[in-house]
């Protein structure tokens, strides 16, 4: 009887072993010190949310705004929130984000739904960096800047778009929505 309790026994260390080891493992490719080779297919290997691995860091949208047109330093030309059917409609905005071991890697996805809710127009890039730097800062400003027209066919009201901006790095999603108007 003593045996078989030393046989679980040492079954038991030996569980608890590899899983702390494995928690380790995981815990140092996720903090980028173990780096991994990439693979030619994108598999997330370490979708590790059940350890203690804190999700820290900053992801703000900030300025955003309509505007007739936006030049090549981000600036917007005629600032508004009432456009024409069949114009085009511009929008800029300005993504804070903290940096993890001097990186910054940004995606961003947008809709942009009708006076009705249907969804007209859907840019999905999940798997596309839009932003991807190496920088010495704790937190970088990120300038995007994007545009649609709308079609003269389309209804007249208001349009809302939604911006999704991702953090890679820190597994954080922001989301703005913004309505505009279309007039006739």
């Amino acid at each position: 009887m003593f045996k078989q309790g030393k046989l679980e026994y040492e079954l038991l260390v030996m569980l608890i072993t590899i899983v702390a080891t494995s928690a380790v493992i995981f815990t140092l490719v996720r903090a980028d010190i173990i780096k991994i080779k990439p693979s030619s297919q994108e598999v997330n290997l370490l979708n590790v949310d059940f350890l203690p691995y804190p999700s820290e860091g900053t992801l703000l949208v900030k300025e955003f705004q309509f505007c007739g047109d936006v030049d090549e330093q981000f600036r917007c030309v005629n600032a508004k929130k009432e456009f024409w059917r069949g114009e085009e409609v511009h929008f800029r905005f300005v993504v804070e984000s903290s940096s993890m071991n001097n990186k910054v890697q940004l995606l961003q996805n947008y809709r942009i739904k009708g006076p009705d809710g249907t969804v007209l127009l859907e840019i999905d890039d999940t798997r596309n960096l839009l932003f991807d730097q190496e920088t010495v800062k704790k937190t970088e400003k990120v300038y995007f800047k994007d545009s649609f027209i709308t079609e003269r066919g389309d209804p007249l009201g208001v349009y809302t778009v939604e911006i999704v901006i991702y953090n890679s790095l820190f597994d954080k999603r922001v989301t703005l929505k913004k309505e505009v108007v279309v007039d006739g």
